[in-house]
């Protein structure tokens, strides 16, 4: 099968057309999740402000460290609700 050269050239500029919308794709495809990534991220910031103002002015906030304990697996966390460090247990 011989192929002209304007054939070639055409499918040369087709490929580059498709290299081309491909990267515009993952470009809109990686900023759509990058903004859903930052709602998620206010979501949990927002919630997070209400649930302890909430339970700030019930006074109930000593109540869920129980509960915050068990849930809380990364020191540094812990640390925020003054719960106190995890033993590392490397066996």
């Amino acid at each position: 099968m011989n192929m002209e050269p304007s054939n070639l050239t055409q499918i040369e500029k087709l490929k580059r057309q498709k290299q081309m919308i491909e990267a515009h794709i993952q470009k809109a495809e990686a900023r759509h999740k990058h903004n859903e990534r930052k709602a998620e991220t206010r979501r949990k910031i927002l919630l997070g402000a209400y649930f302890l103002d909430k339970l700030k002015k019930d006074g109930t906030l000593e109540s869920i460290k129980p509960e915050l304990d068990r849930f809380l697996t990364r020191d540094r966390d812990r640390t925020l609700f003054g719960l106190p460090a995890l033993e590392n247990k490397k066996s």
